[in-house]
């Protein structure tokens, strides 16, 4: 006897398997959280050259762009006319553009890092004179605090000599690490060769995906046609396009804003001889990537640290730090980013505070336009809802106070698809 399959039943039955095994799967991943963290933590140390590799890629892909359809194709006209696939603009644009690099992160280190091991060797030395003067205030305010003697004592000589004991150890090692650079690099060989190893083979990934994204791209193409139907492909590649100009927009601009800031600093700093000036610049650069909290996280601790060579330096630096961060807000920000993300204020501090929280430095950087993806995906759901249940789609319909007649009364329950009023439907911020 012949069994006639029926496509609902096994479609169905398929459909809960996998439901049933995703449950599990799941389950298995919260029971074993941290065997599963493990396992993705070496999976990652073993592919972050590929990692690195794609950053990079993704970086550089705009300067690559630039020299290949600016500079090469243009002086390579007539031999493109003769051969149309040549590859020799590709290859000068992409050995173009890791030189560029290269040169730009050579220079940074060779400027910088003599004059940030000054900076921090200078910081370490004048340490015990820091303490002294401390001890010298802290005895004035003890006699002029009768509650806080009472506490302390008479003078300060044992708290201060609690504070040299646990200095007494650390500041002879910190002296030393700082005069002596080989023995640190010498004490960190490990970590310094993997580092340059990694940065090496992913220079090199980079290269082969710049040369050949087109192809890269096509073979993913290629599979996910295969693989799921054209409209879910066709959608998958249009947020594919929006993400990247998204990232690539406030990433690019984030990095170049960030270097504009750090440069400024440095040289308002150098101007009025405020001292540390190339390893605050340093901090304070590097900080301004992070959205929103950047300029304070970079502003306390180099206020800290001119606090204790010249307060009347410190409060310039923190007059020079708002002066500065007003230009970056009114005029270097929106000229160079823009509306990149169109995340209000309250969400940019949500995707910082989620992304810090979840992965660290890189997650308060990437947070933002992660997050602002992840907003446009739900507006875009909400917002098809609200058309096929024909309500209106704009925020301002739904203020009861302010939205015209037409607008602040939605269709009676039935109309659309049948489904619940405007009321209970949240609509997308916009």
């Amino acid at each position: 006897m012949k069994v006639k399959w029926s496509k609902k039943y096994l479609s169905a039955g398929i459909t809960a398997f996998f439901v049933v095994a995703a449950s599990i799967l799941f389950l298995l991943f919260l029971l074993k959280f941290d065997v599963v963290s493990k396992w993705v933590g070496t999976v990652i140390s073993i592919l972050m050259p590929i990692i690195l590799g794609l950053a990079f890629a993704y970086l550089l892909n705009p300067v690559q762009n630039f020299f290949e359809n600016t500079c090469y194709r243009r002086l390579f006209k007539k031999l493109l006319a003769k051969k149309p696939k040549s590859k020799l603009p590709r290859v000068l644009s992409v050995a173009t553009a890791v030189l560029v690099a290269l040169l730009v992160i050579g220079g940074l280190i060779g400027i910088m890092l003599p004059q940030l091991i000054t900076s921090v060797k200078g910081l370490i030395d004048k340490m015990p004179g820091y303490l002294a003067n401390f001890k010298e205030w802290l005895d004035r305010t003890i006699v002029e605090n009768h509650w806080l003697a009472s506490v302390v004592g008479e003078n300060s000589d044992e708290l201060i000599t609690r504070l040299q004991k646990s200095l007494e150890g650390a500041l002879p090692a910190l002296q030393e690490m700082a005069g002596n650079v080989t023995g640190v690099v010498i004490g960190g060989a490990i970590g310094v060769v993997n580092a340059v190893t990694d940065f090496i083979l992913g220079l090199v990934v980079s290269i082969y995906v710049m040369y050949s994204k087109e192809r890269f791209a096509a073979q993913t193409k290629k599979v996910m046609y295969a693989l799921f139907p054209r409209s879910y492909t066709d959608r998958a590649i249009e947020l594919t396009r929006s993400t990247n100009k998204v990232f690539g927009g406030f990433i690019s601009g984030k990095l170049i804003e960030a270097l504009i800031i750090g440069l400024m600093t440095f040289i308002v700093m150098a101007i009025l001889q405020i001292p540390y000036a190339p390893l605050i610049s340093v901090i304070v650069g590097i900080t301004d990537i992070i959205p929103f909290f950047g300029p304070f996280i970079g502003a306390i601790p180099s206020t800290l640290i001119l606090l204790l060579e010249d307060p009347f330096k410190a409060v310039l630096f923190v007059i020079i730090t708002i002066i500065i961060q007003q230009i970056d807000g009114n005029l270097i920000g929106p000229k160079i980013l823009g509306d990149s993300t169109g995340l209000s204020a309250f969400w940019v501090i949500f995707a910082i505070l989620l992304g810090g929280g979840l992965f660290g430095f890189v997650g308060m950087l990437l947070g933002v336009p992660a997050w602002a993806v992840i907003y446009s995906l739900i507006k875009a759901f909400i917002e098809g809802r609200l058309e096929r249940k024909k309500f209106p789609v704009s925020t301002q319909a739904y203020y009861r106070e302010t939205a015209a007649p037409s607008e602040q009364t939605p269709p009676p329950p039935g109309d659309g698809d049948g489904q619940e009023p405007a009321e209970q439907t949240p609509a997308a911020e916009q």
